[in-house]
């Protein structure tokens, strides 16, 4: 195919995709008269009571544990203690702090924003990369890249939702420095947090 051919091909594409959005957006408007405002969680909008559901493209995920560390505003590990169900599609998790790397948590426990087919498993220590949720209360996130940012303690195994996550994960598992020879895989990413 030619360049003048994938050219004209993408634009038709993209003048397609811009009529279709016109077209929920429009739809939308139309169907939200009660004035209420969408809220953005996890890694979809999440509307208030009333208001048409939307999901939203997340943007925020990241390409190593390098990055996710640099764009979260906290990260920290702690066990998840309860949760809150405010409507069919949110829950609101209660995780108790034990160990901060990065951001100012003032609160013992943090409240974690996700949708309720994401949300962590009460009872369950996790690594936690966190971004702040915007409007709500001083100790409310989100987590970083959806189910990227969270990073399972089972059985003293780390595990994740996210390929290049597991792909890091890995690699620490497969560290051989002298630290790391007796080290588990969770003592070596607590320790490659330490570093930074």
């Amino acid at each position: 195919m030619t360049s003048k051919k994938v050219m004209i091909n993408f634009s038709v594409i993209l003048l397609l995709g811009l009529v279709i959005a016109y077209g929920f957006y429009s739809t939308s408007q139309s169907n939200n008269d009660s004035g209420s405002m969408i809220v953005h969680t996890d890694n979809k909008v999440v509307p208030l009571q009333g208001v048409m559901a939307v999901d939203g493209i997340y943007g925020d995920i990241s390409r190593s544990l390098q990055e996710m560390q640099e764009n979260s505003d906290t990260i920290v590990y702690g066990t998840v203690l309860s949760q809150e169900h405010p409507n069919d599609m949110v829950v609101l998790s209660n995780v108790e702090v034990i160990k901060q790397w990065k951001g100012e948590v003032t609160h013992q426990t943090v409240i974690i924003h996700q949708f309720a087919s994401d949300a962590l498993e009460v009872g369950k220590n996790y690594y936690l990369y966190l971004g702040k949720q915007g409007g709500a209360k001083e100790n409310s996130y989100f987590i970083k890249g959806g189910h990227q940012g969270d990073i399972l303690v089972d059985n003293g195994k780390l595990v994740s939702h996210d390929s290049t996550i597991k792909d890091e994960i890995t690699k620490l598992e497969s560290d051989v420095s002298s630290f790391a020879k007796n080290a588990t895989t969770e003592d070596k990413l607590a320790n490659f947090l330490d570093k930074k």
